[in-house]
């Protein structure tokens, strides 16, 4: 079954707001569970169908800039609708790096899952008293997740989609450094105006990968190293 990831990219006042639309599907694998039976209560085994890691598709299916100056509450506004057309299960991914919690603010209503932007090396997440999730996720995995995709020809941007050769643009100029003390260096990333289309694609591959490990596990019954956070569709 696809699953879809309606990410925004929301940058400062100055920088244009992009977004992005993939729609993903894992793929399906049968697992033999033991689980109590139903009538007698007796362990026996059950086949059971999951779609799991890893991705065998992913198509960008929409991706516009808002332009320059538009306000949050308009690009909320207009978010809405955006949502509202896609088929479910979807999702609402919103980059709330360095954006101030005024501007997350007018998109609480469509309840977003949050990702910060970050420069260490562990991945890790909070839910809000709203039960609300939102994820710190290092730079290296966000990348990452969009170029295995690209690499392993499994992510598809169709050519007639607006934007698309701007968004190819980006990909083209996008490149991942590590430098000689092991850290992590990236060409276009929040240095110059024309990465944000990037930033919100990276987030819809990294979020489709959570979503589909995150159901897999618990359709399993098993449990992580620690406990998976509970990622409600919007």
């Amino acid at each position: 079954m696809s699953l879809y990831v309606a990410s925004l990219d929301l940058g400062q006042i100055n920088d244009y707001a992009a977004l992005v639309i993939t729609q993903a599907r894992g793929t399906m694998a049968k697992y033999t569970i033991t689980e109590p039976h139903p009538e007698i209560g007796l362990p026996w085994d059950v086949d059971r169908y999951v779609e799991t890691m890893p991705l065998t598709q992913l198509d960008v299916i929409h991706a516009e800039r808002f332009p320059l100056g538009t306000k949050y509450a308009v690009v909320a506004s207009e978010m809405a609708k955006r949502i509202e057309k896609i088929p479910k299960p979807r999702y609402f991914v919103l980059d709330q790096t360095g954006v101030g919690q005024g501007a997350i603010e007018f998109f609480t209503y469509l309840s977003p899952i949050g990702i910060v932007f970050t420069a260490g090396q562990k991945e890790s997440s909070e839910q809000d008293i709203y039960g609300q999730m939102s994820f710190n996720v290092p730079k290296r995995n966000l990348v990452s997740a969009a170029q295995v995709l690209l690499q392993n020809h499994i992510m598809k941007i169709a050519a007639d989609l607006p934007f698309a050769s701007v968004l190819a643009k980006e990909l083209t100029a996008f490149k991942m450094k590590i430098s000689l003390a092991g850290h992590d260096t990236y060409e276009a990333w929040r240095e110059r105006d024309h990465d944000d289309l990037v930033n919100a694609l990276a987030m819809a591959c990294w979020m489709s990968n959570m979503i589909i490990s995150t159901n897999a596990l618990e359709q399993l019954g098993r449990q992580r190293w620690e406990e998976p956070p509970g990622i409600s569709p919007y």
